[in-house]
C-alpha cells in the first residue's frame, strides 16, 4: 500500500490527508507536525483576547479522535530537518524527546506553513515579548496576562495580525499603542484608507504611530520596559510583533527542490515540486498571481485549504488544478470592514498596464435609514478591464468584494460588470449598489 507522509497539520497540511482519504483509495497516511496541536483555525486567535471566541478548544476543525477515526496517524512534536530525496526519507526530531528518526514515503506533502519575521533590534527579547502565529502562542499570551497586572500594550506592525490585536487587546481593557514603519495598513492599503483607518483606531483609543522605526530598547530583569523610536519613547507591560511572517523551508537547503527568491516553494497547478512525487501546499509556497502570471506570497487561509485539496486530490489520482489567487482578502477593525483584492494602482503600474482608477463614497442602505453607514470603494482598471479594488465599510464589504473578485477571475468588461443584477432591498444597499456606482463611474 503507498505511504504518504504529510509534514504539517493544520489548514494545507490536514486538507490534504483528509482529500486523499476521502477518495477512497489505499494509502497509509501519516501526518507529522512540529506542535501538539493538529488542525485548528488560526485565523480565530486573536478573538480569544476580545473573549468572542470563549474557549480555544473551539478552534479546533477535528479531534485527534476525529483525525484518527479518518485513517490518518498522527505524530506531534516532529519537526522536520531535513529531506533526502534520493533515498525518498525525510528526517525528523521529536522536539520532546530530542531523538532523530527517518521517514520513508511514497508521496510527500510538504505543508510546513510559514513563521514569524524577527525583529533585527539587537536585544529585542524578553519575557513580556510575544508574537501571535500558534495556538502554543495564544496560550503563553493568555498566561501572560493572567499572572501580571497588563495594563499596556505595544504592537509593532500593521498587519492583519497586528490590527485584530489592537482591537482585541483594547476590548479586553488594555490601552494599546500601534506601531507602523509605513504609511500604509494592511501592506498595501492606500493613502486615503489607511488615513481613514489610522483615525478610527484613534477614536476607539488606540494610539498610532505610522512610519515609526525602533532604535533601541530598555530591559529591567529580562522585561521590555520601553522601546525608543524616532517619534519617541513608548512603555509596555506587553510587547507584541507582527511584522510578517516567511516561508518555513529553512530545512529544504540542499535538497534540489526549487525555491522563489522569497524561499516559497515553487509549485505548479496540480502542487507538484520539481522532485517527483513531492508536493507542497500553503503557507511555504509561493503562488502564481492570477493577473500577472508572477510568482509571489500570499498566506491566506483560504489558499492553504484550496491548495490542500489539490495536492491530496492528484495523489489520489484526480486531476485537479489551482490556478492561483488575487490576494482577495478582508478584516475587521472596531466599526470598519476592509476588504481588497487584485492589484493596487502601483502595483498595476508597475507591470506596465495603462490604469484608470476611480473612487467612490456612497451609503451601505437607502439613505433615509438612521443606521446606514458610509461605503468607500476604489477600483482600478485598464481599457474595461478591472484590475483590483479596495473597500472600507461598516457592513457589507465581504458580498462586493467577492463580486468584484468573481469579476476579475469571469473577465467581465466593464460594460457587463456595471449593469449586473444585483439583490436590491433599502434594508441591504440603495436602490444602486455602491458597487455599480463606482463601476458606472470609470471610463
Amino acid at each position: 500500500m503507498p505511504k504518504v507522509v504529510v509534514i504539517g497539520g493544520n489548514a494545507a497540511g490536514m486538507s490534504a490527508a483528509s482529500k486523499i482519504k476521502r477518495s477512497g483509495k489505499d494509502f497509509d497516511l501519516f501526518v507529522f507536525d512540529s506542535s501538539d496541536f493538529l488542525s485548528y483555525g488560526a485565523c480565530g486567535l486573536p478573538y480569544l483576547f476580545s473573549k468572542e471566541v470563549s474557549d480555544e478548544n473551539k478552534l479546533f476543525a477535528l479531534t485527534d479522535e476525529e483525525i484518527l477515526k479518518r485513517g490518518i496517524v498522527i505524530r506531534k512534536n516532529e519537526t522536520a530537518l531535513q529531506l533526502l530525496p534520493g533515498r525518498k526519507r525525510v528526517l525528523f526530531k521529536n522536539l520532546k524527546s530530542g531523538r532523530v528518526s527517518e521517514e520513508d514515503y511514497d508521496y510527500l506533502v510538504i505543508a510546513t506553513g510559514a513563521k514569524p519575521k524577527k525583529i533585527a533590534t539587537p536585544h529585542f527579547e524578553g519575557e513580556n515579548l510575544f508574537s501571535l502565529h500558534t495556538l502554543e502562542d495564544a496560550l503563553r499570551i493568555k498566561r501572560f496576562l493572567t499572572k501580571n497586572n497588563v495594563y499596556s500594550a505595544v504592537i509593532i506592525g500593521a498587519g492583519f495580525i497586528g490590527l485584530e490585536m489592537a482591537e482585541c487587546l483594547s476590548k479586553a481593557g488594555i490601552k494599546v499603542s500601534l506601531i507602523s514603519n509605513k504609511r500604509n495598513f494592511l501592506k498595501k492599503l492606500n493613502d486615503d484608507f489607511s488615513q481613514k483607518l489610522a483615525e478610527h483606531l484613534e477614536e476607539k483609543g488606540v494610539r498610532v504611530y505610522s512610519e515609526t522605526s525602533i532604535q533601541g530598547v530598555k530591559k529591567e530583569e529580562n522585561k521590555i520596559v520601553s522601546i525608543e523610536t524616532n517619534k519617541g519613547v513608548l512603555s509596555g507591560d506587553i510587547f507584541l510583533y507582527a511584522i510578517g511572517v516567511v516561508p518555513n523551508t529553512n530545512f529544504l537547503q540542499d535538497s534540489g527542490i526549487l525555491l522563489e527568491s522569497n524561499s516559497g516553494i515553487k509549485v505548479d497547478e496540480r502542487c507538484r515540486t520539481n522532485l517527483h512525487n513531492v508536493y507542497a501546499c500553503g503557507d511555504c509556497c509561493s503562488v502564481k498571481n492570477i493577473l500577472t502570471g508572477k510568482y509571489g506570497y500570499y498566506p491566506l487561509g483560504t489558499t492553504a485549504n484550496k491548495m490542500g485539496r489539490v495536492a491530496g486530490a492528484n495523489i489520489a489520482g484526480e486531476k485537479e488544478e489551482f490556478k492561483g489567487v488575487l490576494g482577495t482578502s478582508i478584516i475587521r477593525v472596531f466599526d470598519y470592514e476592509i476588504a481588497m483584492t487584485g492589484l493596487t494602482s502601483q502595483e498595476a503600474k508597475q507591470e506596465g498596464f495603462a490604469v484608470v482608477e476611480t473612487s467612490i463614497k456612497s451609503k451601505s442602505k437607502a439613505h433615509y435609514f438612521d443606521t446606514a453607514g458610509n461605503v468607500f470603494i476604489n477600483i482600478v482598471a485598464e481599457r474595461g478591464k478591472i484590475l483590483g479594488a479596495q473597500i472600507m465599510a461598516n457592513e457589507g464589504t465581504k458580498g462586493r468584494i467577492d463580486t468584484l473578485s468573481a469579476i476579475i477571475l469571469g473577465e467581465l468588461s466593464l460594460d457587463d460588470a456595471k449593469y449586473l443584477d444585483l439583490a436590491y432591498a433599502p434594508t441591504f444597499a440603495p436602490v444602486w449598489d455602491p458597487l455599480l456606482v463606482a463601476l458606472q463611474k470609470l471610463k
